[in-house]
C-alpha cells in the first residue's frame, strides 16, 4: 500500500515539474518589453560624450543601455520640429535642433542627419539588435505650439522648401537601408501620435508606403518581407477631437 502511495506521489511530482517546465519556458518566450531612444538633437548624434571611461555619442551610450536589458528590438523615436507662425496648425516651416536653438533645414544638415543617425543603428546592430523601429515625431517651437496630433500636415507638400518626407522620412529610409541584413526586421511607423494628418491625407500615405518600403529594401527584393510599414496613431482626440471633421474625412 505504501508503495502504491509512493509511486502515485512520485508521478504527481513529475507531472507538476513538467507542467511548471513547460510554463516557464512559454513565459520566457512571450513578448519581450523593448526600450525606445527618444532623440530631439543633431548634437545627440554628433557629439562624443564621456560615459564611464567610455566614449560615444549619447545616442550610442542610450543603446548601450538598452542592450543591457537583454531585448532584441530597439526603437527609435526621432523628433524635428515645426514653426507655426499663424497658429493654424500648419507648418510654415521645418527646424531642427543643433543643441539649444532651432535651425532651418538645407540639404547639408539632413545629409549630416542621416549620416550621424546611420552610425547609431550600426551601433545597435553591433549591439546584439535585430529588430529596428522608427517612430518619427514633429514637437512644435515658437510662439503657436500645438499639440502634434492636431497638424494639419501634407507630408508631401513643402514648407518653406522643405517637406515632411524630406526631412524625415526618407532619411530615415536611407539609414535604415545601411544596416539590412537578412536577419534583421524593421518596424517603420510614418508618423507617431500624429493621426489628424494621417485622416486629411490618406492617400499621400499610401503613396508614400511602397516608395519609402523600396528605399528601406533598395535592389533586395528578397527582404520585403522584413520590413513591416504603418501608421503609429494615438486614438486620443482623433480627427483632432471633431466628430464632425472625421465624418467629413471619411465620406
Amino acid at each position: 500500500m505504501w508503495a502504491q502511495h509512493c509511486g502515485s506521489w512520485l508521478l504527481l511530482l513529475v507531472v507538476v515539474v513538467v507542467v511548471s517546465h513547460a510554463r516557464a519556458a512559454s513565459w520566457r518566450s512571450g513578448t519581450e518589453i523593448s526600450p525606445t531612444i527618444s532623440l530631439f538633437r543633431l548634437s545627440e548624434l554628433t557629439e562624443i560624450e564621456w560615459l564611464d571611461g567610455v566614449p560615444g555619442t549619447r545616442c550610442e551610450h542610450m543603446v548601450n543601455h538598452a542592450a543591457t536589458y537583454g531585448s532584441t528590438k530597439i526603437n527609435f523615436m526621432t523628433t524635428h520640429f515645426f514653426i507655426d507662425t499663424e497658429g493654424d496648425h500648419i507648418p510654415n516651416s521645418y527646424c531642427y535642433k543643433g543643441t539649444n536653438d532651432c535651425l532651418p533645414f538645407t540639404q547639408d544638415v539632413i545629409a549630416n542627419w542621416t549620416s550621424s543617425f546611420t552610425k547609431c543603428l550600426q551601433h545597435a546592430v553591433a549591439k546584439g539588435f535585430t529588430g529596428i523601429a522608427v517612430t518619427p515625431h514633429l514637437d512644435g517651437w515658437g510662439q503657436f505650439t500645438p499639440w502634434r496630433n492636431s497638424l494639419r500636415v501634407n507630408p508631401l507638400a513643402k514648407y518653406s522648401g522643405f517637406s515632411y518626407t524630406d526631412i524625415m522620412l526618407v532619411p530615415l529610409a536611407h539609414a535604415l537601408n545601411a544596416v539590412m541584413t537578412e536577419d534583421m526586421t524593421v518596424w517603420f511607423a510614418l508618423q507617431g501620435e500624429m493621426s489628424l494628418m494621417a485622416m486629411m491625407y490618406p492617400r499621400e500615405h499610401q503613396r508614400l508606403l511602397p516608395y519609402l518600403k523600396s528605399l528601406v529594401i533598395k535592389d533586395n527584393p528578397t527582404q520585403a518581407s522584413q520590413v513591416r510599414m504603418g501608421l503609429s496613431i494615438n486614438f486620443n482626440k482623433l480627427c483632432d477631437g471633431e466628430v464632425k471633421l472625421c465624418l467629413e474625412l471619411v465620406s
